[in-house]
């Protein structure tokens, strides 16, 4: 980012910030616009995917999509159906999106570049051309859609009775937010008019939470890792700038469509398994530095056994959220480093596939976003190729270098993301400096260099105190004074108040 940029040459902050989040893209050889022939190729699309003769017609269904607000793309919908003798079906319904974009198009080979729709603080830059990706092929509400289901069927205690995969054409009642349901379910605000104009399904989605509960406890059971990052948004006004900072929490109406997806994507990856069908697959291999989670146990007077053991680890977790709440986003960092974020890996048919530690389950994929994820876009292929016995359009070795071309662009569009909303949290911060704050140490590491690294308990922001003696500690508790912020690179510097 050229240095000589001011804030007084924007009329906004959601201007400035889009040119530099547009510059980051570009400096990481990512599109940040449509060239005129994906625009001509999206503007031939003139209707949706029509009915096909092996559709199943799930139109009567009360479906609805939850998502957050900022997303447009309806990627997924969900539905609750009571069979008796304590059975319940969850289905899942994922938007038919490769129908219109074959392998190979215009909008296809774009979208590989990118690979995901980037969602930086006050614009973003989908991965297909919005006319399909929040119209023609989402599950817009009042729209019959195209859509490939899973329907999985639990007993209650959550266990899996069945699972299977098939198209179907349906159509979303009701296209809700977090932000409306969560109060809802919490008993904070009576049913939302949004709900409560769609017959039977207030009673469907407490359903769908009950089942998700016993997903989630059965998953917990099974040592999944729970962290919290203490991740920051900011927020915008009408007028296009920065007024606040808030942290992203996991919500029950989120961790609710969290586990259906979870469960959505490990079916399918066993469907194709069991068909011999390549894929790519969502990995966290077991950790083979084990011995640095010994150390960072044997630091909180905690033992664990010699050899990766994911519910003692997944016990841990629990037991240090309960303990000490503040410091906890820093120890689940500290984990996540060693432990490596999930990344993308081609599989072949007959071998055995790596798990993901992370979540707890050993066969799973990333298929329930095609709208937004390429490799969603993939999977959805390989999916419907299966389900007309035809062989899969992508041969394992493509599938090896796509996935990780998936991966390294995925790590791209965080550091994207993550850049954004830093220097947005700097903009807002400016006006700020001098106060002072409460922080927790996260870092001597790097005094030699920039500093210590605190992270600031009542805000999602962190940065460095000035080099110096300091006699702090990791974890330390301590009084700054934020004495600057610098837009251009996200960073924010602190002095000790003693």
């Amino acid at each position: 980012m050229n240095q000589k940029i001011h804030r007084r040459d924007f009329k906004n902050d959601a201007g400035l910030l889009a040119l530099m989040a547009k510059t980051s893209l570009e400096n990481r050889c990512l599109i940040t616009d449509f060239t005129n022939a994906v625009r001509a190729a999206a503007d031939r699309i003139d209707a949706p995917v029509r009915a096909r003769s092996t559709d199943q017609d799930l139109r009567d269904l009360p479906w609805c999509s939850i998502d957050n607000d900022r997303v447009l793309e309806a990627d997924q919908l969900t539905v609750a159906l009571s069979e008796g003798n304590g059975i319940c079906r969850i289905l899942v319904a994922v938007a038919d999106v490769t129908e219109l974009i074959p392998l190979g198009s215009e909008i296809d080979r774009h979208a590989f570049i990118n690979t995901a729709t980037v969602y930086t603080t006050g614009c973003m830059f989908p991965m297909i051309p919005e006319r399909l990706s929040t119209d023609l092929t989402s599950l817009v509400q009042d729209a019959d859609r195209a859509a490939i289901v899973t329907d999985m069927a639990f007993d209650d205690a959550g266990g899996l009775v069945s699972e299977t995969i098939y198209p179907a054409l349906v159509r979303n009642r009701a296209s809700l937010t977090y932000s409306a349901v969560v109060p809802w379910f919490r008993g904070e605000i009576e049913t939302p008019e949004a709900i409560s104009a769609v017959s039977g399904l207030a009673e469907n989605l407490l359903i769908q939470s009950r089942i998700a509960g016993l997903l989630r406890r059965s998953r917990d059971q099974s040592g999944a890792l729970r962290f919290e990052t203490a991740q920051g948004e900011a927020i915008l006004d009408e007028k296009g700038n920065v007024v606040s900072l808030s942290v992203r929490e996991r919500n029950e109406a989120s961790a609710m469509i969290e586990e259906f997806m979870i469960a959505a994507n490990c079916v399918a990856a066993r469907f194709l398994m069991k068909r011999g069908y390549p894929m790519i697959r969502r990995i966290i291999p077991v950790p083979g530095c084990w011995e640095k989670f010994i150390a960072i146990a044997k630091g909180y007077r905690v033992a664990f056994p010699d050899k990766p053991d994911q519910s003692a680890l997944s016990k841990f977790l629990f037991d240090q959220r309960t303990a000490d709440p503040e410091r906890f986003p820093d120890l689940s960092r500290t984990v996540i480093r060693w432990l490596g974020n999930g990344r993308y890996a081609a599989w072949r048919p007959g071998t055995v596939g790596t798990g993901h530690f992370g979540l707890a389950v050993s066969d799973y994929v990333h298929s329930t976003a095609p709208n937004r994820r390429y490799g969603d876009l993939i999977m959805q292929r390989i999916l419907k190729a299966a389900l007309a016995g035809e062989e899969s359009p992508y041969p394992f070795e493509s599938l090896a270098y796509i996935a990780t071309h998936l991966s390294t662009r995925e790590s791209s569009v965080s550091g994207i993301c993550s850049e954004s909303y830093l220097s947005a949290a700097a903009l807002l911060m400016h006006k700020r400096i001098g106060e002072r704050f409460r922080a927790v140490v996260t870092d001597v590491g790097d005094s030699s260099k920039k500093g210590i690294r605190v992270r600031v308990l009542s805000l999602p922001i962190e940065g460095f105190i000035k080099r110096g003696k300091t006699g702090l500690k990791t974890r330390d508790i301590v009084d700054v004074k934020l004495v600057n912020t610098d837009f251009r690179t996200g960073e924010f510097t602190f002095r000790v108040m003693r």
